[in-house]
């Protein structure tokens, strides 16, 4: 697996996710799954109101938005977008939740957080970007109290990938520099949590590539009709990667999967 610099690895992100193309592409929550992954989780976290929660890597805020409005959690959100603090303030004003959502701008591996103060974290499509997955897991339990759940989902890989999803844009992408869901499973144990679930969902990742393919055909008919300000040969060759990544869902080496663990 290649390995970056952190702060190369952050301005990237920061950049790719702040960019209208993401929200086109990825959809509101910026993850495969969607809010109704979401949901699922927090289910199977058994999130409630009484619940403060700690959101590694929230982004603009779909995921705190719908924590605060649909379970009335309390939710503290960390971003490295400075975009995105502003914009999820300003949701959360709009939509009555200032009093339950707190976002924060910085990197979740040394962000300042009280000891033991969260009921619970979640952490979607974000691990696999980390450059430090380890510091930031350990973070992250340091922020929980005892007997607090994690709830993680990401992109997964299962062996080598082609020269296109090696470099930094595909690590932004949650690809270059994701890892097995068994050695997420050893990482977060590592951390120091008990992993109480641990599921592959290969059928997230298919479905969110045909997502994806969908709004390619129409950015192409955008690019050759001049209404977007992206080039032809630009669209086509995201399809040119596009088609390499479905070739390694289909063959399992790419997957999403779902990890549910408690702090000792």
């Amino acid at each position: 697996m290649t390995t970056f610099d952190t702060a190369e690895i952050n301005a990237c992100c920061a950049d790719a996710y702040s960019h209208p193309a993401a929200r086109f592409l990825l959809g509101e929550s910026l993850h495969p799954g969607g809010l109704d992954l979401t949901a699922d989780l927090a289910h199977r976290m058994r999130l409630s109101e009484d619940d403060h929660v700690l959101d590694a890597g929230c982004g603009p805020g779909a995921t705190a938005i719908y924590l605060a409005e649909e379970l009335g959690c309390r939710v503290t959100g960390v971003t490295l977008e400075a975009g995105a603090v502003t914009e999820l303030d300003h949701r959360a004003e709009e939509r009555g939740l200032a009093d339950r959502i707190t976002v924060i701008r910085g990197d979740i591996s040394d962000i300042d957080l009280p000891q033991a103060g969260f009921d619970a974290a979640v952490a979607e499509c974000v691990v696999s970007i980390f450059a430090r997955k380890a510091e930031a897991l350990a973070r992250i339990h340091d922020a929980l109290k005892p007997g607090a759940r994690l709830g993680l989902t990401d992109v997964t890989v299962s062996g080598p990938l082609p020269e296109a999803l090696q470099g930094i844009f595909a690590v932004a992408g949650c690809v270059g520099n994701a890892v097995s869901l068994e050695q997420y499973a050893s990482l977060v144990e590592d951390a120091g949590f008990v992993v109480t679930e641990c599921a592959p969902l290969p059928d997230i990742a298919r479905d969110f590539l045909k997502g994806i393919r969908k709004k390619m055909m129409f950015a192409e008919i955008g690019a050759k009709l001049g209404k977007i300000p992206v080039s032809v040969e630009s669209v086509k060759m995201a399809k040119g990667v596009l088609k390499e990544t479905e070739e390694l869902v289909n063959s399992g080496t790419l997957g999403y999967g779902m990890i549910v663990a408690e702090r000792r």
